[in-house]
């Protein structure tokens, strides 16, 4: 009975496109990475002219996310093609198994969890019908996976729709909620009138420490002029990194060698195309604090920073507000964020975006998983109650 309402969903928009003069879409799945890395040019091109045209759906951070971060996990990317093979539509999946009581397959979006506004990438005027086969094509091969868990989702209530068409109440449990929202700042006007919008107090407290930071030391911003300035900041951004992390006694995904190739590799490929702004702030020539960040559509992508601690100056917030400034003046209208904590960011005036995480499970796998939660939390007390009476 489920497939026979399957064929419904999926043959009857299909025939309307016949009857339209249109031709339905076929999709081809690619399983290696040659054939992905073949596709930079053809992906770019198609997010140029989709709705999800971010940072983190573009080749180069898939392809390298996926090169240096996923060992072990098997490729799926659904090539969505008319039949003049134009390409409309790519889901960059991929396939973890882990074991909850059983082991489970999960599918998954390339890069969900260090990536941020992520989703399907469609062409604008074949969005119903790339979601729909791309959907479809989940439905026909459910016996393939047994968990879908897509997280930092862009909000895309279109794919939504199409998915909960496909698979929602056909023997599968559906649920979403948002987790971990980017913040993301837009400024109308110039850098002063952005400053006086923070409030009063927090806006004189900027004003002085700016103040302040200009009177001591001789300040100024720049980016690598070539390939040896590029390695000069990227060796010093990662050295302030992990130094400003670690000694707050914290950790970073920056301590793993596979995260550093990928972010370098992003950052290379940035400074080809002339986005990247690896900005170094400079106090009496001395570099004290980097910012790395890829600004593209009057965006500029925050990804990470470095900053030494010096005393009575907050280098991490006055080196984002140099770098707002310095890259308004450049003709950016938005800032984002990215996921992660940090009061900081909503002093800023940046808001919650995205966020969104949608998991589609069996009956049984949504039990196991319950289940597997469960103990962890009674885990978690006994732990607790060990600890207490050592107290």
């Amino acid at each position: 009975m489920l497939d026979v309402l399957h064929q419904l969903d999926v043959e009857f928009p299909r025939w309307r496109m016949l009857q339209q003069g249109r031709h339905p879409m076929k999709i081809t799945v690619v399983r290696d990475i040659d054939s992905f890395r073949a596709l930079e040019d053809e992906w770019n091109a198609l997010l140029e002219n989709s709705t999800n045209n971010t940072l983190s759906l573009r080749w180069e951070w898939m392809f390298h996310y996926y090169d240096n971060m996923c060992n072990g996990q098997e490729l799926l990317l659904l090539l969505v093609r008319d039949d003049e093979e134009h390409l409309k539509g790519i889901a960059p999946f991929i396939l973890r198994k882990e074991r909850i009581i059983t082991e489970k397959t999960f599918l998954e979006l390339i890069g969900q969890r260090y990536s941020y506004h992520l989703g399907i990438i469609a062409n604008c005027n074949n969005r119903d019908d790339v979601y729909r086969e791309i959907c479809a094509h989940l439905f026909e091969n459910r016996k393939k996976w047994d968990v879908i868990k897509f997280t930092n989702l862009s909000d895309d209530q279109v794919f939504r729709k199409h998915l909960k068409t496909h698979l929602k109440g056909r023997g599968f449990f559906w649920r979403e909620n948002v987790q971990n929202p980017c913040k993301v700042l837009r400024i109308r006007g110039s850098f002063d009138e952005y400053i006086s919008s923070l409030g009063k107090h927090f806006s004189n407290k900027l004003k002085y420490k700016l103040r302040r930071l200009k009177r001591d030391f001789h300040v100024e911003l720049s980016l690598p002029e070539n390939e040896k300035d590029l390695m000069l900041f990227w060796d010093m951004f990662v050295s302030l990194h992990i130094g400003a992390v670690t000694g707050k006694g914290s950790r970073t995904v920056l301590l793993k060698q596979q995260y550093q190739r990928f972010y370098h590799c992003v950052a290379q490929a940035a400074y080809r195309e002339g986005t990247l702004a690896l900005i170094a702030l400079k106090l009496d020539n001395e570099i004290a604090a980097i910012k790395y960040a890829i600004v593209r559509n009057k965006i500029c992508y925050f990804l990470n920073s470095g900053y030494q601690r010096v005393a009575q100056y907050s280098l991490y917030l006055l080196s984002t507000m140099l770098c707002i400034e310095k890259l308004l003046e450049s003709g950016v209208e938005c800032f984002d964020f990215m996921g992660g904590g940090g009061d900081h960011k909503t002093k800023l005036g940046a808001i919650d975006e995205d966020g969104l995480t949608i998991e589609v499970l069996r009956t049984i796998s949504f039990a196991e998983i319950m289940a597997k939660n469960a103990l962890r939390r009674m885990a978690g007390k006994i732990m607790n109650r060990g600890t207490n009476k050592k107290k």
